[in-house]
Parts: C-alpha cells; structure tokens; sequence
C-alpha cells in the first residue's frame, strides 16, 4: 500500500509540471494547449484522491503465515512494534475481543526465537485489573514508574520458562489455549530448553491495551537462566542481565508511544553481550527510535548533486539560464548547509533525550532495590519481634502454670503423716555402648531399691536407660514430687566432671568431644534444682559414680581422669559421693569378694536397716565403713557429704 502511494504521488508530481502560460500568443495553439492541460490538471486530482484515499481502507486481522519484519497492523489502525527480524505468524485465536498470535522468528540463531501478541480489537470499557498486582511465580517485576493508583498501567515480569506445549497442566487455559500449534515447528533442543520469559503489559484506562510474551536464549551467548536470575535477584546484574532489562524499557515505552499515543515508534532487536552488534551498538540498548533526520551521506549527496549542477551551468551558453542556475545552486547548498545543521541539532536532542532516559531508567532501578532491601530488612526484624514474643510468651504461660499448680498445692496440702509421702528414684546403669561397660551398677540400683520399699519409699526403678529415656523418667518422676514429701535419688553408673559441673551419664552417649558430652548427658545440678523447686522437705542424693574417667582413652580426653566435683546443696538436700573429690569408687574387695554389690552400696543399705538411727548419723557411720573397707586393701576411699538438712529424718524407727 505504501508503495502504491508513493508511486500516486511521484506520477502527479511528474504529471502537474506544466506552465498554464503559452510561449506566444496564438488563440489556436493556446486554445489546443489550455484543454491539454486542463486534462493534466483533472488527472492529477484523480491520481491525489487515489493516493490518499486508498491507505486507509481498514486493515484485515493478522492470519497464519503472514510476514512482518517491524511491526504487527492491526484492525484498529495502530501499529505494534517488533523487533527487527523475519517474523511469520504460526498461531492466532480471538476470545472476547483480544486477538491472539503467535510469531516466530525466522533469522538464524535469533535470541528471541518466538513471541506472543495479545492486543483489544475495541476500547476496553468493562472490568480493569491492575495486572501488576498478581503473584504469578516470576523473579523479578517493574512497573516502569507507574502506580495501581494512576490510568495508566505500564508493567512487566520475568520468568524462568519453558516454551508452551499441549501437555502442559500448570498454564492458564483462557492464555494458551489453541496456541500450542504455534510453537510445534520448533526445535527438540529449543523445546526443552529453559528460557527467559519476558511479559510486558501497557494498559490505558478505557482505551487500549497491548501484552508481549518473549521468549529469550540466553544459552546461545553462554548464558545460563539460573546465572541470569541469580544475578537479577541479588541486585547484582551481569552484562547480559543489565542490557536485557535495559532493552525491554525500551520496548515497552515503544510500546505505550505506539498503542496509547497512537504515535508509531520502532524498536532495534535486543543485542546480547557478546554478538557482533553489541560492540556496534556502542555496548547500550538502542532507545525508541523517532523519524530519523537526514544523515550524513543524503546531505553529501546533496551537495554532489550541486557540484554536478554547477559545472552544467559552466557548459551552458544562455547567460540567462546561467544565473538562473546559479541562484539555484546557492540555494540548494544554503539548503544543504541548513539540513546539516538540523542533522546535527537532532542528534545532539536524540543523544540528550537518550541519556535522559537511561539515568531515569538507573535511577528507578536503584529506587526499586532500595525499597526492596528496605521491605526485606522489615520482614527480618518483623520476624525476629515475633519470635521473641512467642518465646516470651510461652515462658509466660509456662510461668502461670506452674503458679496455678503451686496455688492449688497451697489450697490442697498433702498429708506429711507417717510414710505416705516418701518417693525415690533408682537408676542404675551397665550396659554402655560406646563406652567400658560395668558390672555392678544394675545390682546396686536393684539392691537400692529393695531398702527403700522396706523404708516406707515408693520407689521408681530403672536400669540401663539411654538419653532420651533417662530425661523422660527424671522429668515424670520431679512431676510426681509434691511440697512436703521426703525424696530419695540413687544413681549407680559412670559420671564425669567437665568444668566443674558433675554429669550422669546415659548409656547411648558417645561422648567424642566436651561439647557433644555437655549436649547428651544428664546434669546433677539440674536434678537437685528440680527437687529443690518442688519443696521437697528432704532430698537425699546418694551418687555412687566415682569411677576412672571412661572418655579418658587413647586419641580421646574429654573431661577429670575420675571422680566428681566437689558441689553445694541447697537448704533441705543431703548429696553423698561413693567416694571424694579425685578419688576412685571401688567395685569389690578383691578376687575373693562374694558380693555383688560394689563397696558403697552394700555399706549404705546395711546402714539404711539400722533402726532409731537418724540419717545424718547413719551416713556418717556408712563413710567410716568405706574407708575402713578399702584401707584393708591398701586403697584410698572416703566418701563426700554435703549436708544442709534442717531437723533429724530416720529410715526406719
């Protein structure tokens, strides 16, 4: 069509000169030349209306296997522009008035290889969604300095993406339906490979609207998407990531100039770091292109021209015609020299209006990842006040339990009469898995708790238990402890002191450094306070664990050689030690010992029997025996006391 106008208009030029005045004056000849030109004349308004009319008959749809190279005109008599290529139309589908199609890129090795049109063949007057508001799974959006606030809607997303196929089930059906056809012809490769999906939106309040899907091959320049997203994502872009997201601010405000404006503008192909027409393009995104004024070779051939006419009129003999000639001459080199000088003027506006843009565009970009850090370190510190809120919290109700329990323990005291409220807790452990097993421990804990019921005691009794199960029975049986009752905790098994704290230690501990010990085994501290927070009247803690150290082995030293730390008691509680500070428990008397039981226990219980006896008496009397015992043997054991009770108890009357 435009070649059609043209060639009108370049016949009514070449026609229409002509001069209505007749050289000489003869009525015939003139009469003769009048109605010659007079038919020119009618020609040539036939010719212009012909020319201008015939543009602008309405424009058919786009259909399947049209070409375009620039841009896509559409039915409503804009135009949308395209990057630079060989483009073929191999989908299209209209649904509820918006027009589908699918283009793909014929060029070889194209960057962009296939995108999508999506335009309203009338004014939008319905419903309007801000489409920059969904949350649709990309990794990076821009409203391009526009708000949901504002008429006009400019908005883009970057996705990881594959191209659309029949199969897919995760994909809007109203956006891709009856459009798979369109990507069938491409590639196994291309098919599979994951590309950089690029949605651009312009939307005008009831007026029209244009979407563009592309999809982009990084790969073909040693890109990989993961590489490019990363780099989005963390503010940090690479070159291709940096001119990518150049390039489409570009296009979209092409774009907007040519959909709402109405004011077709072109748009360059994207130039990927590393082509040969990036360092060409002077490594920066070529801006929306405006009519270009004349370049340098148009005005040189102009002045060629000239130099041409000039020497014609140095060969011609009418001195008339000359000067005539040379007037003309002068007034196409002032022409010349004035179109130079607007050349150059619009460069220079061009190159200003494309720095312009370039700083808006960084400066948005830096105020968008600005507030994104800022959002981020909110949610961070949001995160952070609700954590310590919900352990606040839970510390709170933790505390108002245990008070509602101590106010109902006030109003419904327990009965201190007789032997009702005596409760012991026996361990004993043998069997260690990653450590010297023993042979006495199970026995003593059996032998313990046999004493304790003919005490008055109900006793808990448990042997060989792991970590998880020996926390389980001290937190049942502190539960169980209630103000006022008399306690008992005998522990028969291996103990260590690590920094001054004295810890019982679980069958299943493995115990290959200091820090993984203090993780695994039990605290002693922790179950005198547990007592102590219970108000029990009397807690008596007799540890017979005073054995050589068994995480003291080659290529492992973890904690004292033997022995526990010497410890303090709180008001009401008596701790006993098989054996002092350094020193070593001892398990039997020698080869000929019958008794399977180790040195403490068999004394103590013996002790325990003893009727009328108070127990800060019979404990006394139970360290002599030791250390008579094991003097007979020439060994060193005298067992620690650290008494705070207040008032005499007695195991049996």
């Amino acid at each position: 069509m435009r070649k059609s106008r043209s060639a009108s208009n370049a016949l009514v030029s070449k026609s229409c000169k002509c001069s209505l005045v007749p050289t000489a004056f003869d009525i015939n000849a003139w009469a003769r030349q009048y109605l010659a030109r007079f038919f020119w004349a009618c020609w040539c308004v036939v010719v212009l209306l012909l020319g201008t009319v015939a543009p602008n008959k309405a424009v058919a749809q786009p259909a399947v296997g049209d070409r375009f190279t620039d841009s896509v005109r559409t039915e409503a008599g804009y135009r949308i522009p395209l990057p630079a290529g060989q483009w073929e139309a191999t989908a299209t589908k209209t649904e509820k008035e918006i027009r589908h199609v699918v283009l793909a890129n014929r060029d070889a090795d194209a960057v962009i290889p296939y995108l999508v049109v999506r335009y309203s063949t009338k004014t939008i007057t319905g419903h309007w969604a801000d489409a920059c508001g969904s949350n649709n799974g990309s990794f990076w959006r821009s409203r391009h300095g526009t708000a949901s606030s504002q008429l006009l809607h400019k908005c883009q997303f970057v996705f990881v993406d594959k191209l659309p196929r029949q199969t897919d089930t995760g994909r809007d059906r109203w956006t891709w339906e009856n459009l798979y056809d369109g990507f069938r012809d491409a590639s196994g490769a291309l098919r599979d490979e994951r590309l950089i999906r690029t949605f651009l939106n312009v939307t005008m309040y009831r007026n029209d609207f244009v979407i563009i899907d592309l999809f982009s091959r990084p790969s073909l320049y040693a890109q990989t998407v993961q590489a490019i997203q990363a780099s989005i994502t963390s503010g940090t872009k690479n070159d291709w990531a940096t001119e990518f997201i150049n390039w489409t601010a570009w296009y979209i405000e092409a774009l907007k100039l040519s959909v709402i404006d109405k004011r077709y503008t072109s748009i360059s192909p994207f130039k990927p770091p590393g082509s040969p027409s990036f360092a060409a393009a002077g490594n920066s995104a070529a801006p929306p292109s405006r009519q270009p004024p004349p370049s340098d070779q148009q005005v040189n051939a102009d002045l060629q021209a000239a130099l041409r006419a000039q020497a014609a009129v140095s060969r011609s003999t009418d001195e008339d015609a000359r000067r005539k000639e040379q007037a003309a001459l002068e007034q196409m080199r002032a022409d010349a020299a004035r179109r130079l000088e607007a050349a150059e003027e619009a460069r220079r506006r061009e190159q200003g209006e494309r720095d312009r843009l370039s700083a808006d565009l960084q400066q948005r970009l830096r105020i968008e990842e600005q507030e994104r850090q800022r959002i981020q370190h909110e949610k961070e510190v949001l995160a952070q006040r609700a954590q310590q809120e919900r352990a606040e919290r839970e510390r709170l109700e933790a505390e108002v339990q245990r008070l509602k329990a101590q106010v109902e323990q006030d109003r419904q005291p327990a009965a201190v009469t007789g032997q009702a409220n005596r409760k012991a807790l026996v361990i004993g452990n043998d069997s260690y898995r990653h450590t010297a097993r023993l042979v006495t421990a199970r026995e003593d804990a059996r032998a313990m708790a046999d004493a304790l019921r003919r005490a008055g005691f109900t006793v808990t009794l448990q042997t060989d238990q792991g970590e998880k199960d020996m926390r389980a029975t001290l937190r049942r049986f502190a539960s169980q402890v209630q103000g006022g009752d008399e306690v008992v905790f005998f522990y028969a098994g291996h103990g260590v002191q690590l920094g001054g704290i004295n810890y019982l230690i679980p069958v299943d501990v493995n115990g290959e450094n200091e820090a993984q010990l203090r993780d695994d085994a039990v605290p002693l501290q922790r179950i005198l306070d547990d007592m102590s927070e219970r108000k029990a009247k009397l807690t008596l803690a007799a540890i017979d664990a005073c054995r050589d150290n068994p995480f003291q082995t080659a290529g492992r030293s973890v904690g004292a050689t033997r022995g526990l730390a010497p410890t303090t008691a709180a008001t009401g509680q008596m701790i006993i030690f098989s054996a002092g500070s350094g020193q070593r428990a001892l398990d039997s008397l020698g080869p000929n010992d019958r008794s399977r039981n180790g040195v403490f226990t068999r004394v103590f219980v013996q002790e325990m029997s003893k009727r009328g006896v108070s127990v800060d008496r019979m404990v006394r009397s139970a360290r002599s025996e030791v250390v008579r015992l094991a003097r007979s043997i020439g060994h060193e054991q005298v067992p620690a006391i650290y008494d705070q009770v207040i008032g005499e108890f007695f195991f049996s009357r």
